[in-house]
């Protein structure tokens, strides 16, 4: 695809190449894993993508950091402290901004139930396993088939293929009870997730972004009332107001150019011995 657009482009006025990719990127070795990508085992697509634009610097952040960025950036600023950004979506990631350096949290690999399924990483009950969106909609598919009087199972017209977070938003907002009471479970679930990465952090801004959120306010607010962290004599702080949804939605491509324009791209010009005047 990359290739085939590139004909669009005059590639004499081409700085670089950047991509955000949904995968864990090992800065030592140059190379990506833990991806839910679908590819080879054996392909290299950092390689690749330098091998299309030989010449050009190349800057690949994992897609989580680069929505993160992009949020740290043009919602916030540049100026608010310490932020997580939750990223939940075909996979479950964090972006981490501490003292303005940008970290990636694979939290999606976090177990939070020992006796879970199996994961392709190798440990059982992990967070991407549970929240995930294939997991969010087959658990939902499961209650709308359980339930052929519910809001879910007409909205859907009674086919399960059906069933997106669209559909999903609409019976949660129609109050249906199976409906609910799955959205409490992943919310519960994703709660737990973000308590978690807390506890290890203690940010000052928490963002929910990712797919998830097109499940609505409704569901956004099922998981703040979930979320709890540790307090003095068992009393847990209200950290509400701390936990927002994303102003910038699935902005990606935009944080990693923002993070390429502002840690690595420079300007050098030669000067004159001359007078030069701003405005």
């Amino acid at each position: 695809m990359l290739k085939s657009r590139s004909s669009c482009l005059d590639e004499s006025r081409l700085l670089a190449v950047c991509v955000s990719i949904p995968a864990k990127i090992n800065k030592a070795e140059k190379s990506i894993n833990l991806s839910i990508l679908d590819t080879d085992e054996n392909f290299d697509l950092l390689e690749e993508l330098k091998r299309m634009c030989p010449e050009l610097p190349l800057a690949a952040v994992n897609q989580s950091s680069a929505r993160a960025y992009a949020e740290y950036k043009y919602v916030y600023g540049g100026k608010n402290g310490d932020m997580i950004y939750f990223n939940i979506d075909d996979g479950v990631g964090a972006g981490i901004m501490i003292n303005g350096r940008l970290f990636t949290g694979e939290i999606g690999h976090m177990s939070i139930d020992p006796k879970g399924s199996l994961c392709v990483c190798g440990k059982r009950g992990c967070l991407e396993n549970l929240i995930g969106k294939a997991a969010v909609i087959r658990e939902f598919t499961v209650r709308a088939g359980e339930n052929r009087n519910g809001a879910l199972h007409a909205l859907s017209g009674g086919n399960p293929a059906r069933i997106n977070y669209r559909l999903i938003r609409e019976a949660l907002e129609q109050g249906d009870r199976e409906v609910m009471e799955a959205a409490r479970d992943i919310a519960e679930k994703i709660a737990l997730g973000i308590s978690n990465v807390i506890c290890m952090f203690d940010p000052e801004k928490i963002v929910v972004g990712g797919g998830i959120v097109e499940l609505g306010r409704t569901f956004l607010n099922m998981v703040l009332a979930r979320v709890k962290i540790p307090g003095i004599n068992g009393v847990c702080p209200d950290i509400s107001s701390q936990i927002v949804g994303s102003g910038m939605g699935a902005a990606e491509n935009l944080g990693v150019l923002r993070f390429f324009l502002d840690r690595i791209f420079t300007i050098s010009v030669e000067t004159e011995n001359t007078v030069y005047l701003g405005d």
